[in-house]
């Protein structure tokens, strides 16, 4: 995982570490629970799942053009440019 991913991940770790406080917050005074719902509710939801969903998403999705640390990076695939000018027998190029 990279710099970047885990920036992600740990901000939303503490999203949700900030949401759950509040939540906590919430059931032992009742009364906070008007003025900082919204704040709540966008740690929850902003905060913790969308920087989560960011960060796992950046760390899985290919990346345009490639990556560095790819295990496919000797094996040619048929969907390839390389693969249609190795000689394949359904290359229309052979």
């Amino acid at each position: 995982m990279g710099f970047w991913h885990f920036l992600f991940v740990r901000a939303a770790l503490f999203y949700l570490v900030y949401a759950a406080f509040l939540g906590t917050l919430f059931y032992l005074f009742p009364g906070l629970a008007g003025p900082f719902r919204p704040s709540h509710v966008h740690a929850g939801l902003v905060g913790f799942f969308l920087q989560m969903v960011m960060g796992v998403a950046y760390w899985m999705m290919p990346r345009p053009g490639g990556s560095s640390r790819t295990a496919w990076r000797g094996s040619p695939s048929p969907f390839s440019t390389r693969a249609f000018s190795s000689g394949y027998p359904w290359s229309p190029f052979s």
